[in-house]
């Protein structure tokens, strides 16, 4: 009863002990330790019980041995319980150890050099990526992705989020995978890798699929996660690489604007084009079916259509001036914007601009810049007129606000 009263009490402590910090490790593991020694205790107790049932003497009375070896066999079986309880106590610990040790040394894509790391990164990136709080903070994971030599990008690995349509929403490796929906893309034997990688992320744990790409075998693990300000479900892969070149961009049929970019010549019809854009996002997202945020931008970035038209195209920013789409320049989103800069006389446009949209919900600025079709005017810039607005849409759990905006040279001196 003492040794079992010890057990309880032992269990207790340890059921109780924190982690809160890297210095819980070493506690752990000391734990551990004391219950792996628990545990041989308790397996060499058990083999004591079971050598006493076996010796019992033949010729004792039939109904005293029966008694005394039913007490043993439950006394084996109660031992037995508590070691089945130590078990799971050890391996509840040693899971709070390894997660300590990766809240300490967290894994990167440098680190990937098996299966098991691959995991390991992938599934760890997820733990985070959960946990982002608004399309700011996930912002500035995802340029990290892009980033050649961060500890989510190191040559042949980074990571890649997909949309459940299938577009590639973030790729780490290729911005002009960005929007391209890669469902039917196939191996050199002809599998299907991201149709297959959908499929084995719907497990518990995610799942791993081969491929063969180039000759050479490859290996991807994918997840799913839902960011909890979103509430939207997306697939996390690593280790997925192929040349999609060849598949075509893919656009939807949002609704005309009253006036298209093509058709902005003068204040008001800069003002009715932005207008017109802010209502068309406020229906897209009011939709029962929402629109892929990768053929969104894939159609305001196209081109001659609707939303673009040499020099005038659409920008929007965070509320944290994180530049989330431009639609001259790719490269510029998931950048902080530059409040700083000037135009020739000093105006600090662009902060002018953004603030004055949020603070008063729409926002007029006149400024010189660069105009690509002007020779010469890279010191003094050529007159601008800039229209932006506020714009709330409903996405997901929270609300996100942001400010829209065009412009347009206005070709005056």
């Amino acid at each position: 009863m003492r040794f079992l009263l010890f057990i309880i009490v032992t269990l207790f402590v340890f059921a109780s002990c924190s982690n809160d910090d890297a210095d819980d490790i070493k506690e752990l593991q000391t734990q551990v330790s004391s219950l792996q020694s628990l545990k041989t205790q308790l397996e060499s107790k058990i083999a004591q019980l079971e050598n006493q049932i076996k010796g019992l003497p033949s010729s004792a009375d039939v109904t005293k041995l029966q008694g005394e070896i039913s007490g043993l066999k439950n006394q084996g079986v109660s031992t037995q319980e508590e070691l089945g309880e130590a078990n799971t106590r050890i391996d509840a610990l040693l899971k709070q150890i390894a997660a300590l040790e990766l809240e300490v040394n967290p894994p990167t894509a440098q680190g990937v050099v098996d299966e098991e790391t691959l995991k390991t990164f992938v599934q760890w990136y997820r733990s985070q990526f959960i946990k982002v709080p608004g399309i700011d903070q996930d912002a500035i994971y995802w340029q990290q992705m892009r980033t050649e030599g961060s500890d989510l990008n190191s040559g042949s690995t980074f990571l890649i989020i997909f949309e459940r349509t299938g577009e590639a929403f973030v790729h780490g490796a290729d911005r002009s995978a960005e929007g391209k929906n890669l469902l039917e893309v196939v191996d050199d034997n002809g599998k299907k890798v991201v149709e297959e990688l959908f499929k084995v992320a719907l497990q518990p744990e995610g799942g791993f699929v081969k491929y063969l790409d180039g000759g050479k075998e490859k290996t991807a693990y994918a997840v799913t996660y839902t960011p909890k300000y979103t509430g939207v479900e997306v697939l996390l892969v690593g280790g997925y690489s192929q040349d999609v070149s060849h598949v075509a961009y893919q656009y939807i049929d949002l609704p005309k604007p009253e006036v298209t970019a093509s058709q902005v010549v003068d204040r008001e019809t800069l003002i009715t084009f932005v207008e017109g854009v802010k209502q068309v996002i406020l229906d897209g997202f009011a939709s029962p079916t929402p629109v892929p945020f990768a053929k969104f931008k894939n159609t305001f970035r196209r081109e001659g259509g609707y939303f673009k038209s040499g020099s005038v195209y659409l920008w929007v920013v965070s509320q944290q001036n994180i530049n989330l789409f431009h639609g001259a320049n790719i490269d510029l989103e998931n950048r902080s914007t530059n409040f700083s800069r000037t135009d020739i006389n000093g105006k600090r446009f662009i902060e002018e601009l953004i603030v004055g949209a949020r603070t008063e919900g729409q926002k007029f600025v006149e400024y010189y810049y660069d105009d690509p079709s002007v020779v010469g005017d890279e010191d003094t810039g050529s007159p601008k007129l800039g229209y932006a607005v506020k714009i709330t849409v409903p996405y997901g759990a929270t609300p996100v606000t942001f400010v829209l905006g065009s412009g347009i040279y206005t070709g005056e001196r």
